[in-house]
């Protein structure tokens, strides 16, 4: 094969969606605040917070995945139902911006058109002809500038969101950074709006108390890599050593794990193989394909079990 289609045929990974505690525990705690802003007086939000390279904007994706657009005839009338949909804030944001980016989600045919306070009306109505009922709008932290010393908040698009909310009784998930809810819960009334946080953490390396998150993670990717690709591995998944030496790779971080995993598998490939290989994890490493999330400044998978422990407990 060429380089081309060696990518090509690695990047049929890309497809897969890897599931781990954090994720489901996302998507079971997002959809539960949906039946209840369905059912309750008032619309239940919540945030979605963490790293890049976390999964959150795949998270939106599964849950819309489930809640897709269709034409609905309605009272004799054809229909665009939008139940859920996504939406960037954009830097720097005002609130015609904002309300121009939801109007494009919309299909609004003139979202550039009018004064601000037309956008606005043209979101409300629009948000409730569509029925939506689920708008996830992230890079939140947009509206919350750190300086040095003080924290300046874009206090005018916070407040169109929670009149939005109070118009269209829908639910917003705002997602976004893992420091935005410090600054969100100093707004009493956005706060309260948004009581649920799921936050996306690092994957963890077992220990002694249980087996930590990386290793299923892993597994999972391990048996794609077998349906998909019939790529086979000589590392044993199953022991604690290997699983910790790709977690000292990548910091947990799971964008990181499927990048190392996909490098290694290209590099396999390049040679020959059909079986990756704890060189092949080495070589990938070097690649410096995790050079921006790895604890160590050492390859990790040329570390015995000693000095890996001792970057372990680092």
């Amino acid at each position: 094969m060429t380089a081309k289609n060696l990518i090509a045929f690695v990047a049929k990974l890309d497809k897969s969606i890897i599931f781990h505690p954090d994720f489901d525990n996302a998507i079971t705690g997002i959809e539960h605040c949906l039946q209840k802003s369905i059912s309750f007086r008032e619309p239940v939000g919540c945030m979605l917070t963490g790293l890049g390279g976390y999964g959150k904007t795949t998270i939106c994706r599964v849950i819309m995945s489930k809640m897709p657009r269709e034409e609905k005839i309605i009272d004799n009338h054809e229909k665009l139902v939008i139940p859920a949909f996504y939406c960037a804030v954009p830097s720097p944001a005002t609130v015609k911006s904002v309300a121009i980016a939801l109007l494009i989600q919309l299909n609004d045919p003139n979202p550039f058109v009018g004064t601000t306070a037309q956008l606005t009306r043209r979101v409300c109505h629009l948000l409730k002809q569509c029925m939506t009922r689920l708008v996830f709008l992230d890079e939140f932290h947009h509206l919350y500038d750190v300086l040095r010393n003080s924290t300046r908040v874009n206090t005018a698009v916070c407040n169109w969101i929670k009149a939005i909310v109070n118009e269209t009784q829908i639910m917003f998930c705002l997602v976004g950074n893992t420091d935005f809810p410090h600054y969100l819960v100093q707004d009493s009334q956005l706060s309260r709006r948004f009581p649920k946080e799921f936050r996306m953490q690092p994957l963890q390396p077992s220990t002694q108390e249980g087996v930590g998150s990386i290793k299923p993670f892993i597994d999972s990717i391990t048996l794609r890599c077998r349906e998909i690709l019939n790529i086979d591995f000589t590392c044993d998944f199953s022991a604690d050593h290997t699983s910790n030496q790709i977690y000292i790779a990548t910091s947990g971080n799971p964008a990181f794990v499927m990048s190392l995993l996909k490098e290694a598998i290209y590099i396999t490939l390049q040679h020959g193989g059909t079986v990756v290989t704890v060189n092949d994890f080495a070589m990938a490493w070097e690649s410096g394909i995790c050079s921006l999330a790895g604890r160590t400044k050492s390859n990790p998978f040329k570390m015995s079990p000693g000095v890996l422990a001792s970057h372990l407990r680092g």
